[in-house]
């Protein structure tokens, strides 16, 4: 039947779409500690389970549908209503010059901030969870402004929910260790006072070494007194803190470039197999232009890079690519179908693009639906991981068609123009040398 005709042609397309975010997810659970190791084992599950329900429960309510005489035709929106005929690859010089200045631009932005791009997971830091009494909400900024007049100006604050504005003023607060010594180094020591008098003053550059976690915890405290409806320090409750020491912070670094390392590698030898290392290099080199604006807007818009964002990118990956790789099969289809028929390995691509364009379009837009809700209304914890997101999506949609595909028609330009030369140099060479002449003969 036709519906078992086309869940056959398309299950191959849906397996190596799907298979290369489960490189990403196994990579992931690899390397991942915590709640990213969950994120990936769900991140499995649910790769495995869309799966499951794209080739076997549809399919069978398909034919249930159909059997029943409940469905007696299949419809499919379609968001562009005509055949499109976009020369997508002659526009593929504006399209690099575009990615181009978004890349230099944010990498450039990227390198100038160094290490304030890196969360407390990559760097030597502490995370604090701290609750204020107050009756009246308290904004972010007011903790942000008190902290800055204590010293900790580039310390990280964040609602821990949307809700805790209005329901225990809930902050999580996030400080570099450099923004500690930078106040310890410019304190100075207590002075003698009399009897009966409380002595207080700022840890000294000396004493600096000795901080553990309970000191900038009531480093913490003295600095968020004045927003307290009593002004004293014990009301600001520490509900949780976390130390990351460089040991932890470096080895986190570690781990996080060699989640994106072996991804890559991982999927370059998969789609070499399923079907030529042009069409690897070409999804991976995609997926470096996704990573490095996806890294470029969080440098512009001031946003730290943390494990959720990595896991963030490795989901990037794994959804920029199955766009990419229904590009691909069905460029695979059309060469079976055109090759040899008069037409241009460049022509065959713009068939393949835009056969597929309204796919593409419909896919990414349910999805982007998606991420944009979990962005305005998820909270503030997963706020950097649906921002990823939705940068990826938007970026991972058109590097599919605007770079995947140019640089596997630029390989393959230069490909044919090597077996040229090389068929030239075989058709000079097997020239037949003239017979000797021998001395005084006639030529």
């Amino acid at each position: 039947t036709a519906v078992s005709n086309g869940f056959a042609r398309s299950a191959v397309t849906i397996l190596d779409a799907n298979i290369t975010t489960l490189i990403a997810a196994a990579v992931l659970l690899q390397f991942g500690t915590g709640p990213i190791e969950g994120f990936a084992i769900t991140l499995s599950v649910g790769v495995c389970a869309s799966v499951f329900a794209a080739l076997v429960v549809c399919h069978a309510l398909f034919d249930f549908l159909l059997d029943r005489r409940i469905v007696k035709s299949l419809y499919m929106l379609s968001v562009i209503p005509m055949k499109p005929k976009i020369p997508f690859l002659q526009l593929r010089y504006y399209a690099f010059l575009f990615s181009g200045i978004l890349i230099v631009a944010g990498m450039a932005v990227f390198a100038w901030r160094g290490k304030e791009n890196l969360g407390v997971d990559f760097v030597q830091g502490t995370n604090i969870n701290v609750q204020i009494n107050n009756e009246q909400p308290i904004q972010p900024g007011a903790v942000r402004e008190a902290l800055a007049k204590s010293g900790f100006g580039k310390a990280i604050v964040q609602l821990t929910s949307e809700e805790d504005v209005e329901a225990g003023n809930r902050f999580l607060i996030r400080i570099a260790e450099t923004d500690i010594k930078g106040i310890t180094s410019t304190s100075t020591p207590p002075t003698e006072k009399e009897e009966g008098t409380v002595n207080t003053a700022p840890l000294t550059a000396s004493m600096s070494k000795n901080i553990d976690g309970g000191d900038i915890g009531r480093m913490i405290q003295k600095a968020l007194a004045s927003l307290t409806k009593s002004g004293k320090p014990e009301d600001v409750a520490i509900e949780d803190q976390q130390t990351v020491g460089p040991a932890v912070g470096a080895q986190l670094r570690t781990d996080a470039i060699k989640c994106i390392f072996w991804s890559f590698i991982f999927i370059i030898m998969y789609l070499w197999f399923r079907f030529e290392l042009k069409f690897g290099v070409a999804a991976v080199l995609a997926l470096v232009h996704d990573v490095s604006i996806t890294l470029g807007t969080f440098a512009v818009l001031r946003r730290q890079i943390d494990m959720g964002v990595i896991a963030a990118i490795l989901t990037i990956i794994g959804y920029s690519l199955n766009d990419t790789i229904v590009v691909f099969d069905r460029v695979r289809e059309n060469m079976k179908l055109y090759r040899g028929k008069g037409y241009k390995y460049m022509d065959i691509l713009n068939i393949s693009i835009n056969e597929t364009l309204s796919r593409t379009i419909l896919t990414s837009l349910t999805t982007l639906f998606t991420v944009v809700v979990l962005f305005i209304f998820g909270g503030i914890a997963i706020h950097d991981f649906s921002l990823a997101l939705l940068v990826g999506i938007v970026i991972g949609t058109y590097s599919s068609i605007f770079v995947a595909s140019p640089i596997v028609l630029i390989w393959q330009e230069k490909s044919e123009q090597r077996q040229l030369r090389l068929a030239g140099q075989t058709k000079s060479g097997s020239v037949k040398k003239s017979p000797q002449v021998k001395a005084g003969a006639k030529i």
